[in-house]
């Protein structure tokens, strides 16, 4: 009975979400303005009541349920049961859904009139309302089969890792986050209103989207590190680019909110940026639904929902330009400034992410417009990514290396800048030096580069913490963030070491300064799986560092083998253990040396911390606001 009461309140939510969609565009006199939240609350309770009903089902192995039999098992752990929940496409979309509604609900919580925030809502509300009759037409996860299989067909073994449990929940927060900016930008659009008290509400809740989106793609790359075994963080595939445009476009989106609440400046931007963000959160739910690009990350579905989802997202994008040509007359008060001043440096940070998208996107789709032509077969890989996208992000640090010496409107001295910029290179010089040289590899002209670009961010960036305070902090954060995942980056990319090696028990091999040792080989039983384990030491200089092991498992539901990295995590970088294929009683393993993978995901996880963070309104001194005082 459980599934049959999660249809009913999935057919319940659909009729709600119609009443909040249509509702507050009736008069006011009827209260409608008063009951779009009570509506988005009760969505919002019937979604996660279905979403709860779902997982029991898991927790349970009801089998007669389709979803349930072809991705979970009887021997599956319970914590990738609940990964399994959102593990296949129609799990995933009812969680996309409950997400719409919990920021529905974020929504009406804003310090705004009631009517504007009951239009927002109802937006919210339409699309709801489309979402839900998607899934009950051709994505019900509460479909039965009789008769039940006797054993279900168990969770994609790439999936069954922690990172997958958190992954893809992180991910669609922040997806759906910017449909609350789209709501308010439709809503901004239908009022002809933009001002600053709008922006103001409007920039924590898009900062807080961008956050979650963040977390999940930085929750991602770690996952694809460790678990995929080929050794890197991101392979451009065209699912992570799904992921990272939307990411680029809300970075420009935040730049031109904290543009517009201080100066009152590039409103235009913001619409179309808050559109066009939502667009392409929709074209990333298409991409991983659609069939029509192979990607691991991609689900398997028909065409027919797969063009349902197309249809969906040029509606959502087509009238909302539409919308925005028809009533985005707005006229803001005409603001002068120098270009040597903090509103241009803010032009060119919403500039250059779009310039970024602008690449991502060409990037991904022309081999499938290539191919749709009829001009034959085409790829397009990381050459093409790395040759232009690496040079727009360099550009980027040095804007943020930069922002922090300007002033709004014009500086106050000509030279002040050049200074503090030439002092804090002094600083960040010797260490970025030292890092580059330490390595046995010959220097690397681009990763030196950017790891002198990152320490001189860093510096310039802790400097402006302490000159600042609490004020702006958020802001600051983000800047170190983004300068510690380059170094890291950098330094994967320049000065990682690889070597294939062949050992048996008792063996070691050297890589770099350490010593690796295979010990043992190991027979292991897992909950769902069989499995060989390879037992390593490491040593550095006679002194044993740590131990790791790696696993060749087989899985035997799925048919399956899975290779498990083994990670000992060091001060100065990673060893990473693939195992290969066994010749007798040797086994050929890939052994890496990466330094800087740290760095990587510490980054990554503050870049997510700035976003989620409240942000610190606190007044500067008097002082510093006379510097930078018109």
């Amino acid at each position: 009975m459980l599934p049959e009461f999660a249809l009913l309140c999935l057919l319940l939510a659909t009729l709600l979400s119609l009443c909040q969609g249509a509702l507050p565009w009736l008069s006011a006199r009827l209260g409608a303005s008063h009951l779009a939240n009570r509506l988005a609350w009760l969505c919002v309770l019937l979604s996660g009541g279905a979403l709860l009903l779902l997982a029991l089902s898991f927790a349970h192995n009801d089998l007669t349920l389709s979803y349930v039999a072809q991705h979970s098992n009887s021997r599956l752990p319970l914590p990738f049961k609940l990964a399994a929940v959102w593990g296949g496409h129609e799990g995933s979309l009812l969680f996309f859904i409950f997400a719409l509604q919990l920021w529905s609900v974020r929504l009406g919580a804003l310090h705004q009139p009631l009517v504007t925030r009951a239009r927002a809502q109802s937006i919210m509300g339409w699309l709801g309302l489309v979402l839900l009759l998607f899934l009950l037409i051709y994505s019900n996860p509460f479909a039965r089969q009789f008769p039940p299989p006797f054993e279900g067909r168990d969770l994609n073994p790439m999936l069954q890792d922690v990172a997958l449990i958190l992954h893809p929940p992180l991910l669609y927060l922040g997806y759906v986050g910017f449909a609350a900016s789209f709501a308010l930008a439709v809503t901004a659009l239908w009022e002809r209103r933009l001002d600053s008290t709008l922006v103001q509400t409007w920039r924590p809740l898009a900062r807080s989207a961008w956050g979650w989106l963040t977390a999940g793609i930085a929750l991602g790359a770690w996952w694809a590190y460790h678990e995929l075994g080929w050794g890197g963080w991101w392979f451009w595939d065209p699912v992570e680019n799904a992921s990272l445009l939307p990411w680029l476009l809300g970075t420009a989106l935040l730049h031109a909110l904290a543009a517009f609440e201080r100066r009152s400046i590039y409103g235009h931007a913001i619409l179309l940026l808050a559109l066009l963000t939502f667009a392409m959160s929709l074209l990333g739910t298409f991409m991983v639904r659609a069939g029509v690009m192979s990607s691991v990350h991609a689900f398997a579905i028909d065409s027919e929902r797969g063009h349902s989802l197309l249809i969906l997202l040029g509606a959502v994008l087509g009238g909302g330009l539409l919308l925005y040509g028809w009533r985005g007359q707005l006229t803001f008060e005409r603001v002068r400034f120098g270009w040597r001043s903090r509103e241009t440096a803010l032009a060119c940070a919403i500039g250059l992410p779009l310039l970024a998208a602008a690449v991502v996107l060409i990037g991904t789709f022309y081999p499938l417009l290539y191919a749709f032509w009829g001009w034959g077969a085409i790829s397009v890989g990381p050459p093409y990514f790395n040759a232009l996208f690496v040079p727009l992000v360099l550009l980027a640090m040095a804007l943020l290396i930069w922002l922090p010496w300007l002033c709004w409107q014009r500086g106050d001295h000509p030279l002040a800048p050049w200074t503090g910029l030439l002092r804090s290179l002094l600083l960040a010089v010797p260490p970025a030096l030292w890092l580059n040289l330490q390595h046995p590899m010959p220097l690397a002209p681009l990763p030196a580069l950017a790891s002198l670009l990152a320490m001189w961010l860093a510096v310039v960036t802790l400097y402006a913490l302490w000159r600042d305070g609490r004020y702006h902090l958020t802001m600051h954060l983000a800047h170190l963030a983004v300068a510690i995942a380059v170094l890291g980056a950098s330094q994967l990319a320049g000065y990682t070491q690889q070597r294939d090696q062949l050992l048996s028990v008792g063996e070691h091999t050297l890589i770099g300064d350490y010593q690796l040792e295979l010990t043992d080989i190991s027979a292991e039983l897992g909950p769902n799986y069989s499995a060989e384990r390879y037992h390593l030491i490491v040593r550095r200089d006679g002194r044993e560092l740590g131990r790791t092991w790696a696993e060749k498992r087989f899985y035997s539901v799925r048919t399956m083998q899975m290779n498990e990295v083994g990670l000992l995590r060091l001060a100065r970088g990673d060893l990473y253990v693939v195992p290969g294929d066994k010749q007798g009683q040797r086994i050929a393993l890939r052994i890496a040396y990466k330094p800087g993978a740290s760095w990587l995901w510490l980054g990554g996880a503050l870049l997510a911390l700035a976003g989620l963070l409240p942000a610190c309104r606190r007044r500067r001194s008097a002082a510093q606001e006379a510097a930078c005082a018109h």
